[in-house]
């Protein structure tokens, strides 16, 4: 978990009481943001693989639906900082906002790769039935995370560090590849440093302010 908790460094709280733990075993990352890089790994690779033949702005339902899941997310995390503490989420929410934000994300991140590849049709990227697999897969994982298990603790870290670095690769590609012209495999080999470069000047970053 050492290189885990090093991963996500400079992008989390990382504080103890608000993550998720079982079995002894704490998560590297807080609720929200396990929620969020969770849903990501899960979606990300299914809305890229749909890219190919939809590459069309989200329908009106499927952008409304994630103006909301955002602002949840938003509304949630503002209320629970430590300045305000407004209130005290419990985790299993926190982690239910974080993934309905990484759920309703997705498919915009795939939206901004396929257009840099330029190779899809104007087809809608997400509609109405995307919203509605979405809030049930939010609900799914929340349900398994009411108890969670040390096994699920030890698997949903790997998975949220694996979605982290697909979303920080899928981000710096998209962008690279306006600067190589769309040359996929040197925009992979090149947001393969930068991504590294990030991770590790965000943990210095943090270590210098002394959070």
């Amino acid at each position: 978990m050492d290189l885990l908790h090093f991963l996500f460094q400079g992008l989390c709280h990382q504080i103890p009481e608000r993550s998720l733990s079982a079995g002894g075993v704490t998560m590297p990352v807080c609720a929200r943001c396990a929620g969020l890089y969770v849903a990501l790994a899960a979606a990300l690779p299914v809305y890229i693989a749909r890219s190919k033949q939809r590459a069309g702005a989200p329908g009106r339902v499927f952008v409304a639906a994630s103006i909301v899941a955002m602002l949840v997310f938003l509304a949630d995390g503002a209320a629970n900082f430590e300045l305000i503490a407004l209130v005290n989420t419990p985790d299993y929410l926190r982690l239910a906002t974080g993934a309905l934000a990484g759920f309703f994300l997705a498919p915009y991140i795939a939206l901004l790769f396929a257009k840099t590849l330029d190779d899809a049709d104007d087809a809608p990227m997400a509609g109405r039935m995307d919203a509605i697999v979405l809030v049930l897969a939010t609900a799914a994982l929340t349900a398994m995370n009411l108890h969670p298990a040390k096994w699920l603790i030890e698997a949903e870290s790997y998975l949220a560090a694996a979605g982290l670095v697909l979303f920080l690769g899928v981000a710096h590609m998209a962008l690279l590849m306006l600067v190589v012209r769309r040359r996929v495999a040197i925009a992979a080999s090149i947001a393969v440093f930068t991504v590294s470069a990030q991770i590790v000047m965000l943990a210095e970053m943090r270590k210098l302010i002394g959070l």
